[in-house]
């Protein structure tokens, strides 16, 4: 049987949160790694382990799939359009919504005391973040607004000073275009006659008219959507063995991902290889009993679930905040990496992951009562 509660996808998912706002931390904190003439080991560990982000957002696509998509084909034939947007939307926007006034916020005071930041000085160093000229930065209300419909990098940039919503956009449009695609081939839905299917296969080609790279990483998406499937039909026998060789293909992944000679030899993209092996690492864990009902498995399961819990909280509110720190603190003097460096590293990252909890208190934990509140609305 596959556990109800998968606490170690769950809790991968708000690693991949942490692993996000740890490099944009890290990035506006310590110098570039280009810059180190002989790093030392835990230099090249630690700087591999904060230059994962980009390779997190994969992992978030694949999970993505996995729980929307694998909802989806759980529901089959009862699927309806009404309660799954009202599931949807009331998850994104409950969050989203605050988040966008909170850009405002810091973004008010990063215009008054280092504007600076919004003319692209600190955007080679952080990766991130506004350009030269204030080229795509926009706090403006049509921004506002097309970033709440999840147009930005479609119709509109991401608002202000927020870049990790690029991948908000990607998200919602899956939401989408799966169960288009599900209605399409009678996966889901109440079995209709060949006209309902050929008017789905209109809609889904409209998916097309998106930008290529929202388009290209829906096969990421859909290779969730494959392990949910596998996960519910495959049984395993040497699973330490599969969980083993699932594991090292994933940190493989990694590691290639961050070298272009093996990608120039190769020539595989490496968002897909990180995909296609964190979704066979997800039938694993899909299927991989939870922790035990011992203290330290209690503990597990308590830190997984609540890292889980506060991940979407964490990814849309820290880049703001960490433009402020790095902006405030460093300006264009980074540091270099040492012990007493690392111990306020970790202590602006614990700082941040507080703030996020304080949001998912406030925010994040109302979206069962917005989406009775849309459930209402539609009675």
């Amino acid at each position: 049987m596959i556990n109800k509660r998968m606490v170690y996808l769950d809790g991968i998912r708000g690693i991949s949160a942490l692993v996000v706002c740890a490099g944009h931390l890290r990035a506006a904190v310590y110098r570039d790694f280009r810059e180190i003439e002989n790093p030392t080991y835990l230099e090249s560990i630690f700087y591999f382990g904060t230059s994962l982000g980009h390779q997190a957002v994969m992992v978030f696509f694949v999970l993505s799939g996995f729980f929307v998509g694998g909802a989806v084909l759980r529901a089959g034939h009862a699927f309806q359009w009404t309660s799954y947007l009202i599931a949807r939307l009331s998850r994104l926007w409950t969050v989203l919504l605050p988040a966008l006034v909170f850009t405002v916020l810091i973004d008010s005071v990063i215009t008054e005391f280092f504007p600076e930041v919004l003319t692209g000085a600190y955007r080679d160093r952080w990766n991130s973040g506004p350009t030269s000229g204030r080229e795509g930065y926009s706090l403006s209300g049509v921004t506002f607004l097309g970033n709440l419909f999840f147009l930005q990098t479609i119709a509109v940039p991401v608002f202000g000073t927020n870049g990790p919503l690029w991948s908000l956009a990607n998200e919602f449009w899956y939401y989408i275009a799966f169960p288009v695609l599900a209605l399409m081939l009678g996966i889901c839905g109440t079995p209709g006659r060949k006209i309902s299917r050929l008017w789905y296969a209109v809609v889904f080609s409209l998916f097309f008219l998106l930008p290529h790279n929202i388009i290209h990483r829906f096969c990421i998406f859909l290779m969730g959507v494959l392990a949910f499937s596998a996960s519910q039909k495959l049984e395993f026998r040497k699973r330490y063995l599969l969980l083993l060789v699932s594991s090292l293909l994933f940190m493989a992944s990694l590691i290639y991902s961050k070298s272009t000679r093996m990608q120039l030899i190769l020539h595989v993209s490496s968002e897909f290889m990180i995909g296609a092996t964190f979704a066979f690492l997800c039938v694993v864990l899909a299927r991989w009993p939870n922790p035990d009902v011992t203290s330290l498995g209690k503990a597990v399961t308590t830190v997984l679930t609540k890292l889980s819990d506060l991940s979407y909280s964490l990814y849309l509110m820290h880049f703001p905040l960490v433009v402020l720190i790095g902006a405030s603190l460093y300006h264009s003097e980074s540091t270099q990496f040492s012990l007493y460096e690392f111990g306020v590293f970790t202590s602006l990252l614990t700082f941040l992951v507080a703030l996020s909890w304080m949001f998912w208190a406030i925010f994040e934990r109302q979206t069962p009562v917005v989406k009775r509140l849309f459930e209402k609305l539609r009675n």
